[in-house]
């Protein structure tokens, strides 16, 4: 929760760039040093701090609710890694996340200015945050990392940041954020070209992993329980709404081992869409609010039907030691029963769970 709560407060248009400045000096120093009554033999048990004693400067004074439950997050981190010894490179990774975020606001373009990164600004900062995301997690879970494990994490994360700006290239667009597809987009191209080009570069993770990790395994390998958020099925470009098909084939390479598994959908609980590719041009928005018109009707539903069943089937044929599948979504009254009954005879010795925004199975 700590990364969603900080980024939002560095991409929100509404705060000033002063006030984002003098925050991430703040929020540097409390990463990397801590508070002056730090103490490692204290527990911090969840009761929110008096944020008058935070001393935020006056561009901050506004946001000292949001702050202070910044700050607490980090406490509840220096419950579980003290900041002195072996485990200081948790919060040097931490203030590496912060300054990549920082560093992310390079990625807006301002029109009224003319200001526009460029590419090579924008591969840096991409890179950059999402390398750091993903060996915090590395070190917020294990507490050290070898080299060759935050180099894997490393390239991990670029590519998973690479997979979530293709996801957001829609909100992307309308804030004026220049991804490496939305400048394509920006330039008149499609995204044919760096869509084939992420997709090629998750593809060799398998061969770095071999030549960064010899003696290791990887460190997703031993992975039980994992969470993923997922873009929309039925709502998106064309290639954000086909994301989830590589989820399993993603999780049975990296995470063979997993044996709960969490996914956030914003609409229904198949991860595998069935919409088609429309042209995009004059009529694409046409074509596609003509479809969605028909998500209630029976064959789309049948239709739905069939695809979760293929999408959990293939889940937990790969996934040999999976026993818990929780989806949090949003479906239709009238797939609740549908669903229920292919799951019954699909899964016979099953337990299962199934509401309008959650999905949840035992095996």
């Amino acid at each position: 929760m700590l990364y969603p709560y900080t980024d939002d407060f560095v991409d929100c248009t509404t705060v000033s760039q002063k006030a984002k400045k003098e925050f991430a000096e703040v929020f540097h120093e409390r990463l990397l040093i801590g508070e002056s009554n730090y103490d490692p033999k204290s527990h911090f048990n969840g009761q929110q701090s008096n944020v008058a004693e935070l001393r935020l400067p006056s561009s901050l004074q506004s946001y000292a609710d949001k702050i202070g439950k910044v700050f607490d997050m980090v406490k509840f981190i220096e419950n579980d890694w003290t900041r002195h010894g072996e485990h200081k490179c948790v919060y040097m990774s931490l203030a590496a996340i912060h300054d990549s975020q920082i560093k992310s606001t390079l990625q807006h373009a301002r029109p009224d200015d003319g200001y526009a990164p460029t590419i090579p600004q924008i591969e840096q900062v991409s890179a950059e945050k999402g390398g750091a995301s993903l060996i915090a997690a590395g070190f917020l879970m294990e507490g050290r990392l070898t080299r060759a494990k935050m180099a894997y994490l490393e390239y991990l994360g670029f590519g998973m940041q690479l997979v979530d700006d293709l996801q957001d290239v829609e909100l992307d667009m309308k804030n004026n954020h220049r991804t490496i597809f939305t400048q394509s987009i920006a330039e008149g191209q499609t995204l044919d070209a760096p869509t084939a080009r992420l997709i090629q570069y998750c593809c060799r993770a398998s061969a770095y992993e071999k030549h960064v990790i010899i003696c290791e395994k990887n460190a997703l390998h031993t992975a039980q329980y994992a969470e993923f958020s997922i873009s929309s099925c039925n709502f998106g470009t064309n290639e954000a709404i086909h994301t989830g098909k590589h989820l399993v084939p993603f999780l049975s390479t990296y995470m063979p081992n997993l044996q709960i598994l969490r996914l956030w959908r914003p609409d229904d609980f198949p991860w595998t869409s069935i919409r088609p590719n429309f042209k995009y041009g004059y009529y694409y928005g046409v074509s596609r609010g003509q479809w969605q018109r028909t998500l209630h009707t029976p064959q789309s539903i049948n239709e739905h039907v069939v695809v979760f069943e293929q999408d959990l089937s293939q889940l937990f044929e790969q996934l040999k030691q999976l026993a818990y599948l929780d989806i949090h979504g949003d479906t239709s009254s009238e797939k609740i029963e549908p669903y229920r009954l292919m799951v019954q005879t699909r899964f016979p010795n099953s337990r299962i769970d199934i509401q309008i925004s959650r999905f949840r199975l035992w095996m």
